[in-house]
């Protein structure tokens, strides 16, 4: 399949952010794979947690966009940029989802790439998050600097949508998966991955959905890419994460230099 001919011809998008007062929707999986094992597989990224935003509509109502983010250091997350792209009142982050209010990590520095301009679908998609908090987590990821990912198998975690490769994102549950996929390609500053056949895939191989936007693919223990967005040629549809779409994840190689300069920084 000729991935960068296709992406430059995919004119579906679909913004994988979750803005409601609803619970978030993560990933489609591989329809001949129990998805006990994909939650399972989940457990072991801890660094993978929920970002909400609230803007205040009225005095009685709000919008809260729920998504997720990777944690890098003691006090800073990496997400995607679309996240945070509005003027939300209040932002914080819970690494599980049994955390309630006091158990919040309150962010108090938003950052977005100089570059990433929301009319782009896609590129410089990547923000940077700090809590005053420690995350206090054992082991901290660390960030891809080469650009030596395509063809390499990687690992997706998330909390959005799941569904499969069949029916597409159709449910939310409020779970933390994880799963594989190949990178088979780069364009610019995107990493992209699409679901195999039967039989032709990556063990729990695993497409991002809504609700996983600024959650993790990794190689190994480096951080490779911040999910993105999901496409779909115009002949197919609307993208569902099914056969035939795409998952495009921001590449933090390229942008490695600017996330270790900020979180360096005291």
């Amino acid at each position: 399949m000729d991935v960068p001919h296709m992406f430059w011809h995919l004119i579906k998008f679909v913004v994988i952010w979750c803005a409601s007062s609803a619970a978030v929707f993560s990933g489609t999986i591989d329809p001949q794979t129990p998805d006990a094992e994909y939650v399972e597989f989940g457990k072991q990224f801890p660094c993978v947690v929920q970002i909400k935003a609230k803007k205040q509509l009225t005095p009685k109502s709000a919008r809260i966009g729920v998504a997720s983010a990777v944690i890098v250091a003691p006090h800073w997350i990496v997400t995607a940029a679309h996240v945070i792209d509005d003027d939300y009142d209040s932002a914080y982050v819970l690494k599980t989802a049994e955390d309630v209010e006091d158990k919040r990590y309150v962010l108090d520095r938003l950052i977005m790439h100089p570059q990433f301009d929301s009319s782009v679908v896609g590129f410089h998609d990547i923000a940077l998050c700090h809590t005053p908090q420690d995350f206090g987590l054992d082991f901290y990821v660390n960030i891809q600097k080469t650009c030596t990912e395509v063809g390499k198998v990687a690992t997706i975690s998330g909390w959005g949508s799941t569904g499969t490769f069949y029916t597409g994102y159709h449910k939310n549950d409020n779970i933390r998966r994880a799963g594989r996929n190949k990178i088979d390609a780069a364009v610019k500053s995107v990493l992209l991955c699409t679901p195999s056949r039967p039989s032709y895939g990556a063990a729990l191989e695993f497409m991002i959905c809504p609700g996983d936007s600024g959650g993790g693919l990794f190689i190994g223990n480096n951080l490779a890419g911040i999910v993105s967005y999901i496409s779909a040629p115009a002949v197919v549809g609307y993208p569902k994460a099914k056969y035939g779409d795409t998952s495009a994840f921001t590449r933090v190689s390229i942008y490695s230099d600017w996330i270790l300069k900020h979180i360096s920084d005291k």
